[in-house]
């Protein structure tokens, strides 16, 4: 009898150590299940191949909260952590997060309870910026491991108006607890630290209107610049040009001044080439009146063996006094119409005796030729 009490006992122990390691296993299991994701959930979490990015990791739990709680939510960021705190801080609003384990039991009922309520979504769309997403996904559970997060539901309220980019935790909210006090505690977040964004708010205007005003005036030196660079430069062309005018007219000068140095130069010899006048009434002699072009007239006696050259280079000597005589001319009568062209023809030979009288008609010159044939 006393054998068989003594089995019974030891039974009974060994039975209670076991119900006890089994309470134990279940109660650790309660925790690190939500953890543990199983390959038919990743499958739900990824994309319809299968991938897991973390750019739609938003995306795919506002379709997945749709599907089972209805439309009635916050406006999730359809994106990833990083894009949420670039839109919480562009738009100066506190960010609230929401990590989602599918395996723990209060996860279902803080979706329903909480982030469906519509005042709740009404004001957290009013006041904050919200991404949501399932520990599934690789930023999320970057971001649970970051936080230190040790209980679900998990929710946190960060702090990203920070001009390097930095992300302050500025409320936790996890546990059982979540269900009755997420509403309360995150008005509060948004009360007490709403004062600090509106400052951050006011300093990045303060910053953004320094430096429209710097981009303003450094526009406005540009133009200044570029105003005078301008204006020098139209003074260098127009002094440029008024040197280019001065040297022109300098050179034209020079050239008149050649002009008649050369011209002078050839009237003097041709003075001196000419045969002298002969008295009046020298016999064999003969007297010309030359009409120029300008209506002047020359008179000159010449000896009837001189020739029609001598006439020329009379005309060319004394017949014009200005600086531009013409180039090319012909030597005529009118009665009858005759041009003398051969300068060796004597003035015996040529019939101008005793008396004649002789007009010179200005030519074209080669130059003058060309650009009329052309």
């Amino acid at each position: 009898m006393q054998t068989n009490g003594n089995s019974r006992l030891s039974w009974l122990r060994r039975f209670g150590v076991t119900r006890w390691l089994t309470g134990f296993a279940s109660y650790v299991w309660s925790w690190i299940a939500p953890w543990m994701p199983s390959m038919s959930m990743l499958s739900q979490a990824g994309d319809s191949d299968g991938s897991t990015t973390a750019a739609a990791s938003g995306a795919r739990f506002a379709a997945r909260f749709e599907q089972l709680y209805g439309d009635v939510h916050p406006q999730f960021v359809l994106g990833s952590y990083e894009q949420a705190c670039a839109r919480a801080r562009a738009d100066f609003r506190l960010l609230v997060i929401y990590l989602h384990s599918e395996r723990h039991p209060l996860a279902d009922r803080f979706c329903r309870d909480v982030l469906a309520q519509p005042q709740l979504a009404r004001w957290l769309d009013d006041n904050c910026t919200v991404w949501a997403a399932s520990i599934l996904e690789s930023d999320a559970w970057a971001l649970s491991s970051a936080m230190a997060c040790s209980g679900f539901p998990f929710g946190a309220v960060a702090f990203c108006a920070n001009a390097l980019g930095g992300v302050t935790v500025v409320e936790r909210i996890e546990g059982p607890a979540a269900l009755a006090s997420a509403d309360a505690r995150l008005r509060a977040a948004v009360e007490t630290h709403t004062p600090l964004l509106l400052q951050h708010r006011l300093d990045a205007e303060d910053r953004a209107r320094d430096r429209a005003l710097r981009d303003e005036q450094d526009a406005e030196y540009r133009r200044a610049l570029a105003d005078d660079q301008e204006r020098e430069h139209n003074l260098r062309m127009a002094a440029a040009q008024e040197q280019a005018e001065r040297d022109r007219r300098r050179d034209e000068q020079r050239q008149a001044e050649r002009r008649l140095e050369e011209l002078g130069l050839r009237r003097q010899q041709l003075r001196a080439r000419l045969a002298p006048e002969p008295a009046t009434g020298t016999t064999g002699s003969t007297a010309l009146v030359i009409r120029l072009i300008d209506g002047s007239r020359l008179q000159r006696r010449f000896m009837a063996s001189e020739t029609i050259q001598a006439v020329r280079d009379f005309i060319d000597a004394c017949g014009y006094e200005g600086p531009e005589p013409p180039e090319r001319y012909e030597l005529l009568s009118n009665y009858p119409r005759r041009t003398f062209s051969d300068g060796r023809q004597t003035l015996a030979d040529a019939g101008l005796l005793p008396t004649a009288q002789l007009f010179i008609q200005e030519t074209l010159t080669d130059d003058e030729l060309q650009q009329q044939q052309q």
